[in-house]
């Protein structure tokens, strides 16, 4: 059976390299938890090498410390990283931008990107703020 997807906020900590970034989930009721997340359905090329760099450099134009996104998930890597979709606050999908411009390949091939499963359109979710205890 399918495990449900999770979806959350989380807000930009940092960077790692080309595919995974480190952030402060939101888990409600003033819990949070500061995880590291992978980009699902992309590999970037690895650091130290020029493509590791300019793929890395490229994720950070698009994810900056204190931006907020919004993952969308249901499994953890072998190394306890969320894989998630990635969405960005004006709707674009990162996974889709980095496959777009060449900066990563889709894990259906290591030699040509493959056409990149959008997630479905995730609903708005509420902004709870402060709870009042």
């Amino acid at each position: 059976m399918k495990r449900p997807d999770w979806i959350a906020r989380c807000e930009i900590i940092k960077v790692h390299d080309g595919d995974t970034f480190k952030c402060e989930i939101d888990l409600g009721w003033k819990i949070s938890l500061s995880t590291y997340v992978r980009l699902e359905g992309v590999n970037a090329p690895e650091l130290p090498t020029p493509a590791g760099i300019a793929a890395q450099l490229y994720l950070q134009t698009l994810l900056k410390p204190g931006d907020r996104v919004t993952l969308r998930s249901n499994r953890l890597d072998k190394y306890g990283r969320s894989q998630s979709f990635v969405t960005l606050a004006d709707g674009r999908d990162v996974g889709s931008l980095i496959l777009q411009t060449g900066h990563g390949l889709s894990v259906n091939s290591s030699l040509q990107p493959a056409p990149y499963n959008l997630p479905p359109e995730l609903p708005d979710l509420p902004d709870y703020g402060e709870h009042p205890l």
